[in-house]
């Protein structure tokens, strides 16, 4: 837990940098996406987090249309 809190920790979500949440929020769409996550070891011991293909797409697909609607809020450079 301590590892993943290190690349990703909610308590620290960037509610002020909404560009930077979009970015996050991207980061996490690549990893499911590629199925990096959730990570096999967690998934040996958690049997409902494992996600099927659809519920990966799913996933998926939110993930990019909330860092395009963050984009989209995001005031301009």
């Amino acid at each position: 837990m301590n590892e993943g809190r290190k690349h990703l920790n909610l308590s620290d979500w960037p509610n002020d940098n909404p560009m930077r949440a979009a970015k996050r929020l991207e980061n996490m769409s690549d990893e499911v996406g590629s199925g990096e996550m959730p990570l096999p070891k967690y998934t040996k011991i958690h049997a409902d987090a494992r996600l099927t293909e659809s519920k990966r797409k799913e996933m998926k697909d939110w993930l990019d249309a909330e860092a395009a609607r963050l984009k989209e809020a995001s005031p301009s450079l």
